[in-house]
């Protein structure tokens, strides 16, 4: 059913910061001046804050301070640096109430060498715990000059310290010990200050203060093992370092996570590093938040004139105009009134207008043909949910889009596409995602998210199924309509470049990691989990988390929905179908239409044609408006060879609504009745009808080339690959064509672009292995073989075609065990039986060869040549009689066989039957000659000469 650190010496006792060298002198930096009047009202906000949330912690003569994050029944969790408490056993922290609890390290956290600790206490009384609205990834939470505040307890004072700054360095990637936060301040940070809160102008936790500026053994290396440059240590010596939140969140045990109040819910565990690191840079400074009453969606800004900044979104999120505000990467918010919203009829596409002195970036956008299986990235912010607090969750995830061609065939149901809807894809999205940008790889806005299939709101959600948006396409059509100059807009036209592996692997290290549900994670949630795991493409641990969802909740309709979606069993597959048809309520049948299309697809992988046509027309009169499930009636007759009726199928869907697809689907199918021209016409309306079809332009050129026009049928292939340069299918049709016009060489060349785009593709193996050999190259051919065969280990032709390589290069033994081979998948393969009968033969193995022969005319009786060799083998056993009767049969089979007739002559004369043979060669001769075979001519007509003599 069916987009990846190591640390180096420096330990955290060695820096600076260490409370047992209370002799060191630190230098700072020259402090910041400013006293205006709105500093100094922050700044006493913050010190209250600070007050009621920084704590103070003693291990043995040292210690130093830490930050109340969480909270669980009577159990505190406390933040601080590792190196402020290592492995020490006691440990005491002093609460903002001058309490003294005995506190104890939380072990289940991977922070790897991160300086970061957890610690845990037990109180009865009443403490505040630090506001987290600001975690989320540094990027986001911070911006170089913003605002910092940081706080703890001096090493020799019993009183908190709060000292304001601002943030001067903020690297793409941390150091390995976490760090990622430089900032300077106007008062030095003193030690005992570690592990205190950095907090933002509101008071909210950003990170913790971990390394002191001028360190006496600086250590300035990424967590990917590169050292910074001198130039960029020399500046980051002169800033204090913190560890922000989100290297602390990302590491938590989900049981840690889940299991304290207010802690964030992160969705991802991993922090985008290189290629991916710059996208998700580049993609939230175009990328805004749309908050309201109960909840926010996301959108993009995509113009700009003087201090008036547009921002599309989806025209859902907007609905509710209470409270409205749009919040950008600054965090920075302004106040929407509903003059300000252009709404678009019939689209759920919407243009959000503010104003603003302050410069943001405008989205470039792309408006060009989709490849099927292009990666893009959804971005935007999910919706806090049942969270108490309004966190900046930024999410940026990869995964695969849908050409316009194939996403109508794998949308669930009639719904997915409406209201402008156009574009699906299989990225990981979220509640508050809505109207956010959806980038391609070049970080180009290629269409605005939605909602998500399978949502019973239609709008949001990420439950089963994939996700929808808008192309951009439509949104440039509409722009007028919703009071934009298109001359503000930034478009590009050009396709994205093909991404290196370095690129892909940073993007498969940020797709493939989704949090795990835990063990007190109900039956919604492992359905969640099961449907990104569906998306992703990890269809058996999918199945699991559905398994899981079942048995939380046996009577889970969604489950065995989810669990069909995701068995790569047809079988499998069928039956969670069955179940999900079963458990349909009463009187829903008509919504649930599509579980029978899923039921009649299962039934066709296991080719029981006629029940899965009785399942689809089951759906068809369910919902007799949605023309894919016509098509999947007609695709099972073509399977049933009932051709005429599926061709009637698709004349009723062009009738309704002619579709570009429904053409080229009649196309095919005339084609396959060998109506190649009938084919060729559908195939053009198809092109007129969608330019832009690349599979309409490659299908017509397999048509082309059955009906001899190679050249034509190549310059379609080309337009194909044009449109779509990923496809390697494509590719390999034109190297088929250019291999029957004998470009051999060229022939390779497309064979080797469709082996690097596909490489599990055995049929392209085998193809370019054939061609290798007809250029000589027996030993490349064998190597494609051997890939072709470790692909499919079921391929007969790869066994028999590395068979005959072998056997031109003399390995007559290696030849019969690949024809053994090929026999043995295909005990009906008659050529196999021939060329292993050749091998035997040339191994003095006569009887054998014979025997084989004999299975290949058993099977293929029509086959002159198999009589000819067979005939031979025949004679040089002796049997002149048995041979006559071979040469006799090839000749009735093939009255043009000059061969046969030479050969029978020969035998004839052997016999003694001299006229006989001299009447053979005559007509051989004549056949010969006919044949413009001239050489072969005189050899026969020499041969009559000296039997005449």
């Amino acid at each position: 059913m069916k987009i990846p650190n190591i640390f180096i010496a420096l330990t955290l006792t060695t820096v600076t910061i260490a409370i047992t060298k209370p002799w060191l002198v630190i230098a700072q930096p020259q402090p910041i001046t400013q006293t205006d009047t709105e500093e100094i009202e922050r700044q006493t906000t913050v010190k209250s804050v600070a007050t009621k949330v920084t704590v103070r912690i003693r291990v043995g003569a040292g210690g130093g301070s830490g930050v109340l994050i969480g909270k669980k029944g009577n159990k505190y969790l406390v933040l601080t640096n590792a190196h402020v408490v290592r492995e020490q056993a006691s440990i005491t922290i002093q609460t903002p109430d001058g309490q003294r609890q005995t506190a104890t390290r939380v072990k289940d956290i991977q922070t790897g060498k991160f300086d970061v600790a957890l610690l845990e206490f037990t109180s009865s009384r009443a403490y505040q715990l630090v506001g987290l609205e600001n975690f989320g990834r540094i990027e986001v939470a911070l911006t170089e000059g913003r605002e910092i505040f940081a706080a703890g307890f001096p090493y020799n004072s019993n009183a908190l310290k709060v000292v304001g700054g601002e943030v001067k360095q903020l690297p793409q990637e941390a150091f390995i010990n976490g760090t990622q936060i430089g900032y300077v301040t106007k008062r030095n940070l003193e030690q005992g200050m570690s592990g205190g809160p950095i907090l933002d102008s509101f008071g909210n936790l950003i990170g913790i203060n971990s390394t002191l500026a001028y360190p006496v053994i600086p250590a300035y290396t990424y967590t990917d093992g590169t050292k910074a440059p001198p130039d960029k240590v020399t500046e980051y010596r002169q800033a204090n370092w913190g560890v922000p939140m989100y290297n602390l969140l990302t590491r938590l045990n989900p049981d840690i996570l889940y299991g304290y109040q207010q802690l964030p819910k992160l969705r991802r565990a991993v922090t985008p590093t290189g290629y991916m690191a710059q996208l998700d840079r580049q993609a939230r400074l175009v990328t805004v938040r749309i908050e309201y009453a109960g909840g926010n969606g996301s959108g993009v800004i995509v113009a700009r004139e003087g201090n008036s900044y547009y921002v599309l979104t989806a025209e859902h999120v907007v609905k509710n105009t209470q409270k409205l505000k749009i919040a950008t990467h600054d965090q920075r918010r302004y106040t929407i009134s509903p003059s300000q919203i252009k709404r678009s009829v019939g689209t759920d596409l919407a243009i959000v207008k503010f104003t603003s002195t302050q410069a943001y970036q405008i989205a470039t956008l792309g408006n060009y043909r989709i490849s099927d299986g292009s990666l893009v990235l959804p971005g935007g912010w999910p919706a806090p949910e049942n969270i108490n607090s309004q966190q900046w969750q930024w999410q940026l995830n990869p995964g695969g889009i849908s050409s316009k061609e194939q996403g109508e065939f794998k949308r669930q149901d009639k719904l997915s596409f409406t209201n402008g809807y156009d574009l699906i894809y299989n990225s990981v999205t979220y509640v508050g995602m809505s109207g956010g940008p959806v980038f391609d790889s070049a970080g180009r806005v290629i269409g605005i998210h939605g909602k998500a299939e399978g949502d019973s709101s239609r709008r949001n959600g990420n439950v089963l199924g994939n996700s929808l948006g808008i192309s951009i396409q439509i949104f440039i059509g509409l722009a007028d309509r919703l009071s934009i100059n298109r001359r503000t807009l930034q478009v590009a036209t050009t396709q994205p470049i093909t991404l290196d592996n370095a690129r892909l692997a940073s993007i498969n290290l940020l797709r493939n990691n989704i949090a795990t549900p835990n063990n007190s994670s109900d039956a919604k949630q492992w359905i969640e989990y099961g449907n990104q795991l569906y998306r992703l493409g990890k269809y058996p641990d999918a199945v699991k988390a559905f398994d899981r969802a079942i048995i939380l909740k046996p009577n889970l309709l969604d489950g065995y929905y989810g669990k069909g979606l995701a068995s790569s069993n047809n079988l499998a597959a069928l039956r969670a179908f069955d179940r999900a048809i079963q458990l349909v309520p009463s009187g829903s049948q008509a919504k649930f239409y599509y579980l029978w299309r899923y039921r009649s697809i299962s039934l066709r992988g296991l080719n029981r044609y006629p029940e899965a046509l009785v399942a689809i027309s089951q759906a068809i009169s369910l919902e007799p408006q949605d023309t894919i499930l016509l098509n999947e009636k007609a695709v099972i007759l073509s399977n049933l060879k009932r051709y005429q009726e599926a061709i009637q199928i698709y004349d009723r869907v062009i009738e309704r609504d002619p579709k570009s697809w429904a053409y080229n689907n009649r196309g095919q199918i005339k084609s396959e009745l060998g109506d190649k021209k009938g084919a060729l016409s559908d195939y053009d309306i198809t092109i007129r009808l969608d330019p832009q079809s690349a599979i309409a332009y490659s299908n017509r050129g397999g048509v082309k080339s059955d009906l001899g026009d190679e050249k034509g049928a190549i310059a379609d292939f080309d337009i194909a690959i044009r449109i779509d340069p990923q496809d390697a299918d494509y590719y390999y049709n034109r190297g088929v064509v250019k291999s029957k016009l004998g470009d051999k060489k060229g022939a390779i060349a497309d064979y080797d672009i469709a082996i690097r785009l596909n490489p599990q593709s055995a049929t392209f193996y085998e193809n370019r292995g054939v061609v290798k050999s007809e250029l000589g190259d027996k030993k490349g051919a064998i190597a494609d073989y051997d890939n072709a065969i470790r692909i499919n280990p079921q391929s007969a032709i790869a066994y028999y075609n590395r068979g005959n390589a072998k056997s031109k290069l003399d390995d007559k033994k290696g030849a019969i065990a690949d024809y053994d081979n090929a026999i043995r998948i295909d005990p009906n393969f008659a050529k196999a039986y021939n060329s292993r009968g050749n091998a035997k033969s040339k191994l003095g193995d006569k009887k054998g060869a014979i025997a084989d022969y004999d299975n290949a005319i058993r099977i293929d009786p029509k086959s002159a040549n198999t009589y000819i060799i067979r005939g031979g083998a025949k004679s040089e056993l002796g049997d002149k009689k048995g041979a006559i009767a071979d040469y006799d049969n090839a000749i009735r089979i093939n009255p043009q066989s000059a061969n046969a007739y030479t050969l029978r002559g020969g035998t004839k004369y052997e016999l003694g039957d001299k006229k006989g043979a001299i009447a053979d060669l005559n007509i051989a001769a004549q056949l010969f000659k006919a044949q413009n075979n001239m050489a072969r001519y005189e050899q026969v007509m020499n041969a009559i000469e000296q039997m005449s003599r």
